[in-house]
């Protein structure tokens, strides 16, 4: 394994095997979502000779990276998910971090799964570079939503029996 060292941390970094999970891909825009675990922190280096491809060449593709994040404990929100929170009132040392798989994109709308004050950052940052989507929030996992739910095309899903639950808590027009 190879180590990384920054100013607030000291890891192995591990191997790019789930590269959808750093990678959101929304229209013609690739955005690098704040990475949640310390070891993944250079893994999209990998990716980049694609992700130029994209954005160069005459493709008119976007390419955005999520600010940096300093990875340290203070900064996580380590309460159980599904503990109630208040959004509002947010821990100020925390720091946004949240998968791509978080995100399930039908067309303009975008179902993210929000579950810790951090993905919650995460996501008000993600809603921010897409002004003329509707997002709609739920609750249902830890962390990724395309364990439970995937869209097959508008308005066919297919849903995991295990999360049957997840169907009450989409918005009215899903």
């Amino acid at each position: 394994m190879q180590k990384i060292k920054t100013p607030t941390f000291e890891t192995e970094a591990s191997s790019a095997n789930n590269v959808r999970d750093l990678t959101l891909v929304y229209n013609d825009t690739i955005v690098e979502t704040p990475v949640c675990l310390r070891s993944r922190v250079f893994e999209n280096t990998s990716m980049y000779k694609i992700f130029e491809q994209a954005f160069d060449h005459g493709r008119g593709g976007k390419w955005l990276r999520a600010p940096l994040t300093h990875l340290v404990e203070k900064t996580y929100d380590l309460r159980d998910w599904r503990e109630e929170r208040d959004f509002t009132n947010i821990n100020p040392s925390f720091e946004m971090a949240i998968d791509a798989p978080n995100f399930l994109t039908i067309g303009r709308d975008v179902i993210v799964n929000v579950a810790t004050d951090i993905q919650f950052l995460g996501y008000e940052w993600v809603k921010s570079l897409f002004p003329d989507s509707q997002f709609h929030v739920v609750k249902c996992a830890d962390s990724h939503i395309d364990g439970e739910l995937v869209c097959l095309k508008p308005g066919v899903f297919l849903l995991n029996p295990k999360f049957a639950h997840v169907r009450d808590l989409l918005p009215e027009k899903f």
